[in-house]
Order: C-alpha cells, then sequence, then structure tokens
C-alpha cells in the first residue's frame, strides 16, 4: 500500500518552497510598484470579476524529473555504482473552472492532461570490470485533477497578481507496452498525490483574460511499483516532482 508522508516531503523540499516564495512574494512586490506608477488606462472586461465563475484553457510545458532515495540493498549490488535523475522537457493541456469566494480568492479546479518522459542515468560496471551509463526511460501520460486556492492582489488598470496553490491528485493515464518490455524495467504506481504552488499575472483584453503563470510540482507519494530488478532494489523511493509554465486562458 503506498504510504504518504507529508511532513517528510515537505521537510525534504523545504528550500525549493521557500525560494519559490520569495521569488513570487519579491515579484509580486515590484509588479505591483511599478504598475502602481502608471498613468490611468480605461479598463477591460468592467464587471468581469464580479461573476461567480468562469470557464477556460490552458497550454503548458514543463520540465519533469523524479526524486529518489538509495536503498541499503544497493550496497549489495555491485554492478550499481551510482543513480542520477535527469530532467525532461514535456507538455500538457487543460480546461478549468474557476469559482469566486470573494474579492481576494477564487477556487479553481483544473483538470489537466499531461505527456512526460522521466529519465534515470544508471553508472553501471561490468563483471570485466569496465564502466558504462545505462538510461532507463519513464514514458506516459498522466491525468492531473489539481483543486488550488488563489489569492489575488488588487486590481491595477488591466493587470492583477496572484498566488496559487493546493493538492492535485494524480492518476497514471496508460504507458506503450512496448516502452515497458523495452525501455524500461521501472514500473510505477497507477496513482499519486502531489502539491502544486505557483504565482501568475492576469492580463486583461477586450474579449479575454490571459495568465501566464509559473508553478511548482512535488509528488508526496512513494511511485515506485516494483522490486523484482537489481535497477530497481537499488531504489528505496522514487517521486514525481515538476515545474510548468502555463499560458491559460480565460
Amino acid at each position: 500500500m503506498q504510504t504518504i508522508n507529508l511532513r517528510y516531503q515537505l521537510h525534504l523540499h523545504r528550500r525549493q518552497i521557500a525560494g519559490f516564495f520569495l521569488i513570487a512574494l519579491c515579484f509580486l512586490a515590484f509588479t505591483s510598484l511599478g504598475q502602481s506608477k502608471k498613468r490611468f488606462i480605461q479598463k477591460n472586461l468592467p464587471g468581469y470579476d464580479e461573476k461567480a465563475i468562469h470557464y477556460g484553457f490552458s497550454l503548458g510545458f514543463h520540465t519533469s524529473y523524479n526524486s529518489l532515495l538509495i536503498s541499503d540493498e544497493m550496497a549489495d549490488i555491485p554492478s550499481i555504482v551510482a543513480i542520477n535523475p535527469k530532467p525532461s522537457p514535456g507538455f500538457n493541456v487543460g480546461f478549468l473552472a474557476q469559482f469566486r469566494l470573494s474579492d481576494y480568492y477564487d477556487v479553481r479546479l483544473h483538470p489537466v492532461i499531461s505527456f512526460y518522459e522521466n529519465r534515470l542515468e544508471y553508472s553501471v560496471l561490468s563483471p570485466a570490470g569496465e564502466g558504462f551509463v545505462q538510461e532507463e526511460i519513464i514514458e506516459g501520460t498522466r491525468v492531473e485533477i489539481p483543486l488550488l486556492i488563489k489569492f489575488k492582489s488588487s486590481r491595477v488598470n488591466n493587470h492583477r497578481m496572484y498566488l496559487i496553490g493546493g493538492i492535485k491528485p494524480i492518476l497514471e493515464g496508460g504507458r506503450r507496452k512496448e516502452d515497458q518490455a523495452v525501455d524500461t524495467r521501472i514500473e510505477v504506481m497507477r496513482s499519486d498525490l502531489a502539491i502544486d504552488i505557483g504565482f501568475g499575472t492576469e492580463q486583461y483584453f477586450g474579449f479575454f483574460k490571459f495568465s501566464p503563470e509559473i508553478r511548482y510540482s512535488f509528488g508526496l507519494g512513494n511511485i515506485l511499483a516494483n522490486r523484482d530488478a537489481d535497477i530497481t532494489k537499488a531504489i528505496d523511493r522514487l517521486s514525481f516532482n515538476s515545474v510548468s509554465i502555463l499560458l491559460v486562458f480565460q
């Protein structure tokens, strides 16, 4: 049964989270200060923010990578010297429904289909003592369903900044059988849970609102599903993380 240790994961990623929020808050303060000095501009989409619900879609590009913990059994596997996760690019598409709570808070439901390819590099020692690198690929499609709280700044003319964060259930949408048989001997769990944090800016145009957003996601669960081969016995825990740039249209 998959075990989720939230306290451990928050401790593990504490530096990344603190740095991410520091950058976001500095960006928010700098942009708000700059906007406050601008001359008055006629507002686009008057009354837009008073509506109870908005719909939209998103296009995104991400870099995903695996975090791992080495198991004690690796010491008994002389052929494996080291394991290094490598980041890989991917993309996602999604639809969203955003519900107004107040002038400064919204709730966003944002189902996304994400296409990813993660890589692990194994430094391997042959029986003859020769070293080489072996690459394992974890490739597939994930259905992600983030439920997010958005905190918004005051609107200045046609601009607004926001912070966003929440929890994200994940379902593995499927992997090609030929990939499982040839490219990789690592099997992953069919479900996972992650925490998302991010920030963005809203730009109001004449007929729509455009929101570029940066979001960091770190997995809470151990997604390693099989321990049959030496290549997986060397891993005690495997989690999925990503950094995304989202283009949201509403």
